[in-house]
């Protein structure tokens, strides 16, 4: 098995996919001490985003990334989701995350793709169409 923080998530889930809730604790504490053993333990975030990453994809949903200027309020949130679910076609888990430097706009990261409609991306492609080189 070739090391990497993905392999290590899906040995996780195999260890604990239909343990009791009781057992769970002493598992996961095994499983970290494994991973410390092995001088890995750098790779602990990689390796939870990667958990959640493929308990989502388990379970039908997409992760989606949204990077905002300014706060959304609980109404716009809640369309965001719907328009993300519709256009997905599947169940969104929405992580927003504040970003003043994007000016005002969004920036949308689902898995590898990232669609950038923010003040601030528009004014750097203006750039880079102007000055005719890239940044």
């Amino acid at each position: 098995m070739k090391e990497s923080p993905t392999a290590y998530a899906r040995a996780y889930l195999g260890l604990t996919h239909g343990q009791p809730a009781k057992e769970l604790a002493e598992i996961s504490g095994k499983f970290w001490l494994a991973v410390f053993r092995r001088k890995r333990f750098g790779w602990r975030q990689q390796i939870v985003a990667e958990v959640s990453r493929l308990w989502q994809e388990t379970n039908g949903e997409t992760a989606v990334r949204v990077a905002v200027a300014h706060e959304l309020t609980h109404a716009q949130q809640v369309n965001l989701e719907r328009e993300l679910r519709a256009a997905l076609k599947s169940e969104v888990t929405l992580e927003v995350e504040l970003k003043p430097h994007l000016l005002a706009g969004v920036v949308v990261t689902v898995g590898d793709k990232r669609y950038d409609a923010s003040l601030k991306g528009r004014l750097d492609n203006l750039y880079r169409t102007l000055a005719g080189s890239e940044r």
